[in-house]
């Protein structure tokens, strides 16, 4: 899944760093959630779009 990300963190399992606006990227709801409680990623993953799959 992708998310928005609503503020800088570097990501303690790849050390990437994310800048606010960009897009991160997991299979892991569970670090996804870790994230989102922190406040580091949009609450929910953006929708797909059309051509996407």
């Amino acid at each position: 899944m992708k998310y928005a990300v609503a503020r800088q963190f570097a990501d303690k399992t790849s050390k990437k760093i994310y800048h606010h606006g960009s897009t991160y990227e997991t299979t892991s709801k569970k670090r996804a959630e870790e994230l989102q409680k922190a406040g580091f990623l949009a609450g929910t993953p953006p929708a797909a779009k059309a051509g996407d799959k």
